[in-house]
């Protein structure tokens, strides 16, 4: 593990921790006995330092990642919250929203680039109510057992986060102390595909990441292609979700 102190640290006058990680374990059950990949991690970062996770292929470094995304994903779990997704590819543009009030009840809507229409989905208990827009026409949808709200670039966050050095600096989400992540990469550490890799990420000390904003160059193509991703989270602890008026129009079910 390497670390890059800021030229006011070589006076021996080093700022506090900003960020304290613990104890951090990850095992893998298996069939020949328990894998220990991640044993009684520790990590101390100062403010405005630069912390770089070196290692040779299959030490951890990139459970350190997942670790982070399994804690977020437990800091959102039962929680209501407000999440705004954004997808640019070149030029076309697609927006995702969702306004969970618990994991059952949600309302999503897509809204895509052209020529693809706009969707919306709501569910409420153990029914998944669709809404899709296409060539002016309009068409409805009810499932049973819908799925949790998942977001695709949430997830991707597990590739993303796979960095080998990243800057920690401190600030705050709604006057809450929280850590700001960034960094550069001519190729992404871990994903040689993507290359001019930029990340910045604001998580909260419970893990919860609040706000996550990359972009990069997928390589492979003749040009390459130009992505941009972010989400951001809202309203947490706060969001209501309604029962959309076009649900009890289509479906005449207002229970």
């Amino acid at each position: 593990m390497a670390n890059t102190n800021t030229p006011n640290d070589r006076d021996g006058d080093l700022p506090e921790n900003i960020l304290e990680i613990r104890d951090a374990s990850v095992t893998f059950d298996l069939s020949r006995g328990v894998s220990r990949v991640l044993d009684d991690v520790d990590l101390d970062i100062r403010r405005d330092e630069v912390l770089g996770v070196v290692g040779e292929s299959g030490s951890g470094k990139s459970m350190l990642a997942n670790a982070l995304v399994d804690a977020h994903l437990a800091a959102v779990q039962d929680r209501s919250y407000t999440l705004t997704v954004r997808v640019r590819v070149d030029g076309d543009r697609s927006e995702r929203l969702f306004w969970v009030e618990r994991p059952t009840r949600y309302y999503q809507v897509d809204r895509l680039a052209d020529p693809r229409g706009d969707t919306a989905q709501f569910a409420d208990g153990d029914t998944l109510y669709t809404r899709t827009e296409y060539g002016g026409g309009v068409d409805f949808g009810s499932y049973a057992d819908p799925s949790p709200p998942r977001s695709q670039t949430v997830m991707l966050s597990r590739a993303f986060l796979q960095v080998d050095t990243v800057r920690v600096a401190e600030t705050r989400v709604d006057g809450v102390p929280a850590y700001e992540l960034t960094g550069q990469y001519p190729v992404h550490p871990a994903v040689s595909s993507l290359a001019n890799f930029s990340l910045r990420a604001v998580v909260e000390p419970d893990g919860f990441i609040r706000s996550m904003n990359v972009s990069y160059v997928r390589t492979g193509a003749v040009d390459g292609t130009n992505v941009t991703r972010s989400f951001v989270y809202s309203d947490v602890d706060a969001t209501t979700v309604e029962r959309p008026t076009w649900v009890d129009r289509e479906f005449n079910d207002t229970g």
